[in-house]
């Protein structure tokens, strides 16, 4: 029977989390129903943990979140992402087998799914009073909490980086880079070219841009990021730059230079695994200079 059920959960991974939760949380008719209704399954259906739907012991690529049986019979599966849906994932899953595969994602504006946490958010914040002073309280408190700081704010790191939301990309920080350089020196979520920026992210409230380099591979070097929609941007060490762009001296030092004199003097000392940082409006307000720095190391 262990073969038929996925135990060996990594609980550091963040939607590990939230799934082993909303598993613990199916037994609470109140929310039972809601998911199956959002999802138009039976009733009579029970969703577990689900096992790999191919054979080889390390195939963690082929494992759907959730299997759903009723009358003990296999009738699809649940797939839980907190961000957006992930296409290339689930038209594998649809075509190794025939039964539905159905997609649960952080928002509804992230793109088409069955359901989103984000509305399963609001109905537990509903639903919860009712269950004052029970064990049941405290679990539903644990996937609000959950929810709450992985979808809702937006901390969160996905396995794979993805293009950035709409809401970033006008934000005028990055309006800006996409102004300054047009659309021709521009990469979304892509493999990293020589002479242009590429811009990802691996949470909603984020956005780091990348550069190529002879030293990594086709991820490319960030050369600053924000995440989880805070108003600081990070940039690498002065050492890690040099190292990872051995070509581009002199452009290296000037945009360290910038970064020091906007007052993250750390950047020369500090270790090339550390990060130094500005505040947003610091960066904002010379994002031009920026603009003109970067553009000096990638055109070399």
């Amino acid at each position: 029977m262990q073969k038929d059920i996925h135990f060996k959960e990594d609980t550091s991974k963040p939607e590990n989390r939230v799934n082993l939760t909303i598993f613990h949380l199916m037994m609470v008719d109140e929310i039972r129903n809601f998911i199956l209704d959002k999802l138009n399954i039976s009733k009579e259906s029970v969703i577990y943990p689900c096992p790999n739907l191919t054979t080889e012991e390390f195939d963690t690529s082929s494992r759907p979140d959730f299997a759903i049986k009723n009358e003990d019979q296999l009738r699809g599966y649940i797939e839980v992402e907190l961000g957006t849906e992930d296409a290339e994932q689930l038209h594998r899953y649809r075509t190794q087998q025939s039964l539905p595969v159905y997609s649960i994602i952080g928002k509804r504006l992230y793109g088409p799914c069955d359901l989103s946490l984000e509305e399963l958010y609001r109905h537990l914040i509903m639903i919860q009073p009712r269950f004052y002073g029970t064990q049941s309280f405290q679990s539903i408190r644990l996937l609000i909490s959950l929810i709450e700081y992985y979808v809702i704010q937006g901390n969160f790191s996905t396995a794979k980086p993805i293009a950035l939301s709409d809401a970033m990309r006008k934000s005028r920080l990055v309006n800006r880079f996409y102004q300054y350089f047009e659309s021709d020196l521009i990469l979304e979520n892509a493999p990293v070219q020589r002479n242009k920026v590429m811009f990802n992210t691996r949470g909603e409230n984020g956005f780091s841009l990348r550069i190529y380099s002879t030293e990594t591979n086709s991820s490319g070097l960030s050369l600053m990021h924000r995440t989880g929609g805070r108003p600081t941007i990070y940039f690498p060490a002065h050492k890690k730059l040099l190292r990872f762009l051995p070509d581009s001296g002199d452009a290296v030092q000037s945009y360290s230079n910038l970064i020091a004199e906007l007052g993250a003097k750390e950047i020369f000392r500090i270790d090339e695994k550390k990060l130094c940082n500005l505040p947003l409006e610091i960066v904002e307000s010379n994002v031009d200079k920026f603009c003109r720095l970067i553009n000096d190391i990638i055109s070399l």
